[in-house]
């Protein structure tokens, strides 16, 4: 186990997380995979077996701090920690009007408050194992408007671009780097929530207003986290990344 290298995922039972977790297997990466669905999760887990990984499943959902912590402390002790793909989130529609406490608080605990507590407990597992990199999962939603999603998605993005430079600016003398990936529209579950929100004719408008004409996959959401942890993203931290087909940039 001395020359293994670990990378820990959350919201590894579906899209971009369990690319992410293919994706870092792939590059000899043993995986911890996340995700409260326990049933899709060890789907998941065993099709990675099956190809030849090594999977540790960790059933937790990111609202119960404790067992944030206690979850990536058993990561730890599996196998040296050196990268995180913080992927876990949920999503909302609507306006202010729409929108009660309990659902913005929710979405902001998942998305936001989760992306903090998956890197407290990371980050010193991190510099302990020598070094490496998280990532978090942001959105397009984080860094300009829109007039579908919630206000709570919204916020909760940017504030996750927000505590990326922060922590990775804390984190740096450590050995970590810390970096966020804000997507556009991707062919994930979470987009077939978002057609159930918005109407099949909105939703099929959609990829007229990319530049590169289509939805991007999970993949090519992974593909970037996969970079940005390597040793190839050495000097790279702090850093949001727009994967978004050119739908906004900056």
């Amino acid at each position: 186990m001395a020359d293994t290298k670990l990378a820990l995922i959350t919201g590894a039972a579906s899209g971009i997380g369990a690319a992410s977790a293919r994706a870092l297997a792939a590059e000899g990466y043993s995986v911890a995979v996340l995700d409260r669905d326990t049933t899709l999760l060890e789907q998941q887990a065993e099709k990675l077996r099956a190809e030849g990984a090594d999977v540790l499943t960790i059933p937790v959902d990111l609202l119960d701090a404790e067992a944030v912590a206690d979850g990536i402390d058993a990561a730890g002790r599996h196998a040296p920690l050196r990268g995180v793909v913080h992927a876990a989130g949920v999503f909302d529609v609507g306006t202010a009007a729409d929108i009660d406490e309990a659902s913005w608080d929710r979405l902001v605990d998942i998305k936001l408050k989760g992306a903090f507590l998956v890197s407290k407990a990371a980050i010193p597992l991190i510099a302990a194992a020598g070094g490496g990199g998280i990532v978090h999962i942001a959105s397009m939603s984080g860094r300009t408007k829109s007039v579908f999603t919630a206000p709570s998605y919204g916020a909760a993005n940017g504030g996750i671009i927000g505590l990326t430079m922060t922590l990775a600016a804390q984190s740096a003398p450590l050995g970590v780097r810390v970096n966020a990936i804000a997507p556009g529209l991707v062919n994930t579950p979470m987009s077939e929530a978002y057609r159930a929100a918005l109407g099949d004719e909105r939703m099929n408008a959609l990829p007229a207003a990319i530049p590169l004409g289509r939805f991007a996959e999970p993949t090519e959401i992974a593909d970037v986290a996969v970079f940005l942890i390597s040793e190839k993203a050495s000097y790279i931290t702090g850093e949001t990344i727009n994967v978004n087909g050119g739908m906004f940039m900056c």
